[in-house]
């Protein structure tokens, strides 16, 4: 799928060794924040920033888009990104300061 609808920027810095399961769960909700962006934004750019750090990962996606009626509580994409990033025992911050943020942080296991 070729994604057309505004400039994308990737910040790329990552192991090699993550696991399917997360790598999938990032690919998935990278996704859902861009076909947001498709369905609700008019923004003109996208930055997405996938970084490893000593302790845990991290995925950043903003746009920016002027939101107007954001409710946390409604829309499904939403509460899809929430669940996946609980099930690695995650956090995730959203602000719509600026544009519309995902801010996401995955704890590494013990043994990577």
């Amino acid at each position: 799928m070729m994604f057309t609808f505004c400039k994308i920027n990737l910040d790329y810095d990552m192991d090699n060794n993550i696991e399917n399961k997360l790598k999938y769960c990032f690919i998935a909700i990278v996704k859902e924040a861009l076909s947001n962006v498709i369905k609700h934004s008019n923004a003109t750019e996208v930055n997405i920033t996938l970084r490893r750090h000593p302790a845990f990962y991290q995925l950043i996606i903003q746009d920016n888009g002027l939101v107007s009626e954001y409710d946390p509580s409604n829309g499904i994409g939403l509460y899809n990104i929430t669940q996946r990033v609980n099930a690695f025992n995650g956090n995730i911050h959203i602000s719509t300061e600026n544009g519309f943020r995902i801010f996401i942080s995955i704890p590494k296991p013990d043994n990577v």
